[in-house]
């Protein structure tokens, strides 16, 4: 009721209304019948436009934010923290990671910037990242590893290489492959292969681009769960 009444402006006040949430928010918008945003105003999980021209302006923005803010002297590690981000495809949660890891450094390291292990801030960076990859994997999708594996095999990586596959296709091949293979069910709680995929929108796994295909937003996710998840693995 509050949000159809801000969005429909009853309340006649100057008030904006600004919703965030992962890769399925304007469908719970539609569905909450808030349906009058213009599609400028819908944006895909991600705060920079990865793969595309002005990502390396962005990060560098970021960065030098970052530097300002902690008053940190400049050196070598801006030109790590920038190649880090490009290995990540400039996911943002990754570029946040590479600096709390380096901030860890600094202090580990009693603030002194000459003698920074940036290998160490690495190491440290790829750990947070697991822990947050391994957030993105509900107990639902955990439950049903095979089917996951199976499915996120079969979506392209965004920026890897372009997607001919729709939220049909993708509902489909749910239902293929757990038709083809019993043991690999549906977890329980999901009701059917079109509410998995739209879990797996929500948990950040898949996400429709500009094109209208779908793709796995962070490359580095589908690694994640197909080295840990597929079932030649198990």
């Amino acid at each position: 009721g509050i949000l159809r009444n801000l969005h429909d402006g009853a309340y006649g006040k100057p008030i904006m209304l600004v919703l965030g949430g992962l890769c399925d928010v304007p469908d719970k918008l539609y569905k909450c019948g808030i349906t009058r945003f213009p599609n400028e105003n819908n944006h895909p999980i991600g705060a920079f436009n990865r793969g595309c021209e002005g990502d390396d302006d962005e990060t560098n923005e970021l960065i030098e934010a970052w530097r300002e803010k902690f008053e940190i002297s400049e050196g070598p590690w801006q030109e790590e923290i920038l190649q880090m981000a490009e290995e990540g495809s400039h996911w943002p949660m990754h570029i946040h990671n590479s600096l709390c890891a380096l901030a860890k450094e600094i202090v580990d390291n009693n603030c002194e910037m000459n003698h920074l292990n940036l290998k160490r801030v690495r190491e440290n960076a790829a750990e947070w990242r697991e822990l947050y990859y391994g957030a993105r994997i509900s107990p639902e999708l955990k439950n049903s590893k095979y089917l996951l594996s199976t499915v996120m095999k079969k979506i392209p990586a965004y920026g890897k290489q372009s997607s001919n596959i729709d939220i049909v296709d993708i509902v489909k091949s749910i239902e293929e492959t757990t038709s083809n293979c019993p043991g690999w069910r549906i977890s329980y709680g999901i009701e059917n292969a079109e509410e998995y995929a739209a879990h797996l929108i929500h948990q950040g796994c898949i996400q429709e681009q500009k094109d209208q295909f779908f793709y796995c937003p962070i490359p580095s996710l589908k690694t994640y769960i197909l080295e840990r998840y597929s079932p030649s693995l198990n």
